[in-house]
């Protein structure tokens, strides 16, 4: 009930409508909240089914399995599989900044966690990509937060302290 509540406000937060289903910020706001929808179904099912393999390798499992996929659905897409070759430097940077510290370390660090807190708290972060994002947005770009996104802010909390009731009570 928490997750679907925390959902809630991620959906508030995105606030979609069909008038602008096929411009790009809202193809790019179905593909958060399906990447939020698919968080909470894979915490559900990694309760249930309660991996036994450690950590990095499952770690390192996941981020094969993950480049296979992505990189035959970019094939999919029509992207030229020799399109990396002739990256220019600040590409490369990019890519080892978000490859190693964003992708590898912190994949370990979040495996690490399910086994240690499980996986329904170690998601949790992912609702907290949204208010991030438009926190970030608001203090460097400038762009405004309206009224009801602090709305989807309070209702995503809202899922937080429901999932994390005996927590909170304790606290």
């Amino acid at each position: 009930f928490g997750i679907g509540v925390a959902l809630t406000g991620v959906v508030i937060i995105l606030q979609p409508s069909p008038a602008t289903l096929t411009s790009a910020g809202t193809v790019g706001q179905g593909l958060i909240l399906g990447a939020a929808i698919a968080v909470a179904i894979g915490s559900v099912l990694l309760k249930r089914v309660q991996p036994r393999m450690g950590s990095l390798a499952l770690t390192a499992w996941a981020t094969v399995l993950g480049a296979a996929v992505l990189h035959g659905l970019s094939v999919l897409a029509g992207e030229s599989p020799m399109a990396a070759v002739g990256a220019r430097p600040p590409t490369i940077a990019s890519l080892l900044v978000v490859g190693v510290p964003s992708t590898a370390i912190a994949y370990a660090i979040r495996f690490d966690l399910i086994e240690r807190i499980g996986p329904v708290r170690t998601n949790l972060v992912s609702y907290v990509v949204p208010i991030v994002a438009a926190v970030i947005g608001w203090a460097v770009l400038g762009a405004g937060v309206s009224a009801v996104t602090v709305a989807g802010f309070a209702v995503v909390v809202a899922g937080f302290v429901l999932i994390e009731r005996d927590a909170v009570r304790r606290e």
